[in-house]
């Protein structure tokens, strides 16, 4: 199996067996967020770091009608 084939099947299942044979380790154990600051030596309620691709909560507010997709057509002359 090549290696591109390889990474993509321990990519679309990542089991954490899987994984360690991937990257031939013999243990791999999931870290919570409050260990992962204490391990880099900060307080879980004041700490300088982003969480939010961890916890889902974003720093920033936007506009609920805001979508990934609303600058694409801006620019571009309408056919009419």
């Amino acid at each position: 199996m090549s290696g591109l084939r390889l990474r993509k099947r321990y990519a679309a299942s990542p089991s954490v067996d899987g994984i360690c044979r991937f990257i031939g380790l013999d243990s791999l154990r999931r870290l919570s967020i409050d260990g992962l600051l204490k391990g880099a030596g900060a307080s879980p309620q004041h700490h300088p770091f982003c969480l939010a691709c961890f916890t889902g909560d974003y720093p920033v507010t936007f506009e609920g009608s805001l979508r990934k997709c609303c600058f694409q057509d801006q620019g571009q002359e309408s056919d009419s």
